[in-house]
């Protein structure tokens, strides 16, 4: 047997070993991989891997990162704004911000009187009475030992017998109870929102600081958003983020929350009133970009779920209501305004020089009050002629702002239906004599208030540099349009302007027909949409016509067989077609 001598150990243990394999650390993958990593990743996944290292942080996607900090949203409230001026204050993060949304609602909540609370909490699944009862159970328990808290606790268990008969309703208003003494002490008392009222306009003051750190904002976006319309889990995370006394609702019982992600008590809940409207907040924010020196590209209008009779621009009111109260004078703010015009109106020329897009949505209260003047003093002066239904005058700030544009979106929001009134004569938005030599584009909405004469007007005025019209349905209420009317409309752009492409709704008929209900009738109207793409002169422009039926309650239902749609090339075979074409016809063979 061989004896182990000094010579055999001299031999290296390598040749013997195994190496280990080297450890991989995710910083030391190459660029193009994470990359690919992060191209599966979520937003805020790829925002906490900046969190881990600088090394990691060097190496994550540039354009990734420019695209997730390139939009943010703030509500004007003072925490909102705050996050907004933290964010400036780290230069590579304000240099990637492009565009910011301001909405107008509130993130703040309050709860609903009693008797709304009761119903809804009458209505709910047996799942959610139960979890409310564990709730409500646990809190008076909570309660009651920081009460009294070196009393022992009795010596009987405080889960209940499911054969136990529970008073439901008992339990709700118990519930309510503790609902309405949690948020009377930790909510803001009406002292304190009084004396907030008198710093709001601060806050615009805030936000010109802030802009003067954006050097790349180009896009403003103004919503009205109701947290109720919003997914779930978006709306609670807001809840809890703006409103800190529910993390102690919340504390108390987290298994609260349903499968679904929600809380048996959502429905109790409602946001507060807002502080600002949007024919505040908008001309607010734009005056505050212009002394921030910004170059404004677009004015966007984003959702609007809140609902639409707190929503509009007053073309008229479109001045900064927190520079009236500065530099308006002692007998009143109109005396100043030329003044004031006169002051900033080459800083609105220079903010908005280059303004591409921008979505003009109107205050529907103010054209009832301006035709309901109207056709008042018509009654005074004893004359037998119609209110005309002139656009009130327009705010030189706006019109110094139109004169730049290229699209320009206009719509009105329905408003009160009941306070509806119709437009008469010649009418648009603004005066149809007003030249907008750079607008290229128009794009007239529903409940617009405009008429058919109105928009050719205002066509013949820019006919030699719009060149795309689109005309939804509602653009002129509930005006019904003759085939001839159609024509001579047509006809007239035809001669007046140079359009590449039209689209129009007009509504030809309506029809009534049984609803579901016995008794019930269902009003539709009947659309006749004519699309024009090319030049008209051309012999292959393309015509499409087609009818729409639309339901007044939203179900939409367009005819899907050929005979209802038809393509024509070159004026004349257009004309033609529409010399022999018979709505009523047509809709009877449907």
């Amino acid at each position: 047997m061989a004896v182990a001598t000094p010579q055999n150990f001299s031999k290296p243990f390598a040749s013997t070993t195994t190496k280990s394999p080297s450890k991989v650390s995710f910083s030391s993958l190459p660029h193009d991989i994470i990359f690919e990593i992060c191209e599966r990743l979520s937003d805020k996944d790829v925002l906490k891997l900046q969190l881990l290292s600088t090394t990691i942080r060097q190496k994550l996607p540039q354009s990734r990162l420019n695209l997730i900090h390139a939009e943010k949203t703030y509500y004007l409230c003072s925490y909102s704004i705050q996050k907004l001026e933290r964010l400036i204050r780290d230069p590579a993060l304000s240099g990637r911000v492009t565009q910011i949304t301001f909405d107008v609602g509130v993130p703040h909540v309050r709860l609903r009187s009693r008797r709304s609370c009761v119903n809804e909490a009458r209505e709910y699944p047996t799942d959610a009475r139960a979890r409310l009862h564990r709730w409500s159970s646990t809190h008076m328990r909570r309660q009651n030992s920081i009460v009294s808290p070196r009393t022992r606790r009795p010596s009987t268990t405080t889960r209940l017998d499911p054969r136990t008969v529970i008073n439901y309703d008992t339990v709700i208003d118990q519930t309510f109870n503790l609902f309405k003494t949690h948020f009377a002490t930790y909510v803001d008392t009406p002292e304190e929102e009084e004396d907030a009222e008198t710093t709001d306009f601060t806050i615009f003051t805030r936000i010109t600081t802030a802009f003067k750190s954006l050097p790349n904002l180009t896009i403003l976006t103004f919503a009205h958003t109701n947290p109720k319309m919003v997914e779930r889990s978006e709306m609670l995370s807001r809840w809890r983020e703006y409103n800190d006394h529910l993390y102690a609702l919340l504390y108390i019982d987290p298994k609260i929350e349903l499968q679904s992600g929600t809380w048996p008590w959502c429905s109790w809940l409602r946001p507060k009133t807002p502080t600002f409207l949007l024919s505040t907040a908008c001309p607010a924010i734009l005056f505050c970009a212009t002394q921030a020196q910004r170059k404004i590209s677009e004015i966007r209008i984003g959702n609007t779920s809140w609902g639409p009779r707190n929503f509009g621009i007053m073309i008229s009111k479109f001045e900064p209501q927190q520079v009236r109260l500065k530099d308006g004078s002692k007998d009143g703010w109109e005396k100043a305004y030329y003044h004031w015009i006169c002051r900033y109106v080459d800083d609105y020329k220079a903010t908005f020089e280059h303004l591409k897009r921008f979505d003009l949505c109107l205050e529907p209260e103010e054209q009832q009050q301006q035709q309901q003047c109207e056709q008042k003093d018509v009654k005074k002066e004893n004359r037998k002629v119609e209110a005309r239904g002139k656009p009130p005058p327009v705010s030189l700030c706006l019109l110094t702002m139109l004169k730049n544009v290229e699209e320009l979106k206009v719509w009105r929001l329905r408003g009160d239906p009941e306070k509806q009134v119709q437009s008469r004569g010649k009418g648009f938005v603004i005066p149809t004599d007003t030249e907008l030599r750079k607008l290229e584009k128009l794009e007239i909405g529903e409940y617009s208030g405009i008429t058919i004469d109105g928009l050719v007007a205002f066509l013949k005025t820019n006919g030699t540099s719009v060149r795309h019209v689109t005309c939804d349905m509602f653009a002129f209420g509930e005006q019904l349009v003759s085939k001839t009317d159609i024509m001579h409309f047509l006809s007239m752009l035809k001669k007046t302007t140079k359009l590449e492409t039209l689209r129009v709704d007009f509504l030809v008929d309506q029809i009534k027909e049984n609803g579901p209900k016995v008794g019930v009738e269902n009003v539709k109207n009947v659309y006749f949409r004519i699309e024009i793409r090319g030049s008209w002169e051309d012999h292959n422009c393309e015509y499409k016509i087609g009818l729409r039926k639309v339901s007044i309650a939203g179900s939409d239902n367009e005819f899907t067989s050929s005979s209802y749609w038809a393509k024509k090339r070159g004026w004349e075979e257009f004309f033609s077609f529409m010399s022999k074409f018979d709505v009523a016809r047509v809709l009877r063979g449907c």
